[in-house]
């Protein structure tokens, strides 16, 4: 090769080096005039802004599917509290039946014979029962209202006795069809009023208590234990009979 064959050469490599230098960096630079003008329309392509109207539409759509999913959420919330009502309904109105049942099985006079049960007659453990039906009823009225705060809980057991106490000594004079036909209406007022709470009102967070936590003691569980008691003392003193 002659030697303006490779001055040519050597001129021709670092022409082409530059030109790659110059284009490289037109890649990452603002466009100017003296870019080339298939560069400068890449970087104004690489560069540019999402219109407004799509960034709206894009944060509105995210907002409808947040609504969406609290919707479905409270929904199916309310379907388990609407069946944890329906539960909590039969399970009052069957315990109840079945004291009943129970307890027109048994002489009038052993109902009232005293201190079959501690220091209660049976008469006297419904008189409780009637006691607790009351003290929901009122629980649900003030619910119902608003004033969930004015719920009385038991402090301890002492402050739960003398309010058992004095439930038993205010039916203790009224006779056995009275004293049945009084805790029917209390059982008809606490089963209309459950209906009637709103779901939400259910398992308020508000509250000190919720309605799920509290209710199955007084609403069927201790009616189911009283049963039994009276189950074992009729059984009991049947044998010694």
């Amino acid at each position: 090769m002659s030697s303006s064959s490779r001055q040519f050469s050597g001129t021709r490599g670092i022409q082409t080096t530059e030109a790659r230098r110059l284009r490289s960096r037109a890649l990452f630079e603002a466009p100017s005039a003296a870019t080339p003008a298939y560069l400068a329309d890449l970087g104004s392509r690489t560069k540019r802004a999402v219109p407004v109207k799509l960034l709206r539409r894009r944060a509105l759509d995210r907002a409808r599917r947040l609504v969406y999913r609290r919707a479905v959420m409270a929904g199916r919330r309310s379907r388990l509290l609407e069946s944890w009502r329906r539960d909590a309904v039969r399970r009052i109105v069957a315990s109840r039946e079945a004291t009943l049942a129970f307890v027109a099985r048994l002489p009038e006079h052993e109902l009232r014979r005293p201190r079959t049960l501690d220091r209660w007659s049976v008469k006297d453990v419904l008189g409780h029962l009637l006691g607790c039906d009351e003290e929901t009823v009122r629980r649900f009225r003030l619910i119902a209202r608003g004033h969930a705060e004015r719920i009385h809980w038991f402090e301890d057991m002492a402050d739960a006795d003398r309010f058992n106490a004095r439930c038993v000594a205010r039916v203790r004079r009224l006779g056995l069809r009275a004293l049945l036909r009084r805790r029917a209406r209390a059982q008809a007022d606490l089963v209309e009023l459950l209906r009637r709470l709103p779901a939400q009102a259910l398992r308020d967070p508000a509250h000190e208590y919720t309605v799920t936590q509290w209710l199955p003691a007084p609403g069927w569980s201790h009616e189911r234990d009283h049963l039994a008691e009276i189950r074992a003392w009729w059984r009991a003193w049947s044998r010694r009979r």
